[in-house]
């Protein structure tokens, strides 16, 4: 009878055995699945984060462009009416310069 006794205490200790291995594995599986799945969250993220950049970029440079346009239009408006001054200015002095030379 003791030794019925002893040898279910090893059948059992060795089913605990098996046990603890068997959730050792699945731990390690876990832990690894944890990993894959982490490193695969990081890399999405770090994806993400580069599209939202680029996006970003990407608008101030529209944006850039655009008040670039516009300070080049208003400059080349600017310019003109210069130019339309100056002309007006030129017929004012050829006129005066044709006055005195007539006057004298």
């Amino acid at each position: 009878m003791p030794e019925d006794i002893l040898a279910e205490l090893r059948a059992r200790e060795e089913e605990m055995e098996a046990l603890v291995e068997q959730a050792r594995k699945e731990a390690a599986s876990i832990r690894d699945e944890a990993a894959r799945t982490s490193r695969a969250i990081r890399e999405s993220a770090g994806s993400r984060s580069l599209e939202e950049v680029r996006a970003f970029e990407d608008s101030e440079r529209a944006l850039i462009e655009d008040e670039a346009r516009a300070i080049e239009e208003q400059g080349r408006a600017e310019a003109a009416e210069l130019r339309a001054k100056g002309e007006r200015n030129m017929e004012k002095v050829v006129t005066e310069v044709m006055r005195f030379l007539i006057e004298s």
